[in-house]
């Protein structure tokens, strides 16, 4: 079954980490209007998408259902960590 823009819109939400109310704030919308967009009551606006896009949301995913290559795949905040000068290499 094919999922709807407000499920795939749900599914970068929760793949970056954040809460309703987290990407409602980022999007500059409300609590309620992101429960909507998720719902699929309501249609995200391109202010929406773009400000999201910026926060790592695949916003060719949410629209379209197919990955674009650009999104993170890791949380937002989290960073990878640079190798560490204490490690030694593995000798096999």
């Amino acid at each position: 079954m094919k999922m709807s823009i407000g499920e795939r819109l749900r599914e970068e939400r929760e793949r970056i980490g954040l809460s309703q109310t987290a990407l409602a704030q980022i999007g500059g919308v409300g609590k309620t209007t992101q429960i909507k967009y998720e719902k699929g009551a309501s249609s995200p606006d391109s202010s929406y998408l773009s400000a999201v896009s910026d926060e790592g949301v695949d916003v060719f995913y949410v629209l379209k259902g197919q990955r674009s290559g650009t999104a993170t795949a890791q949380p937002l905040g989290v960073a990878l960590s640079e190798p560490s000068a204490e490690l030694s290499p593995i000798k096999m």
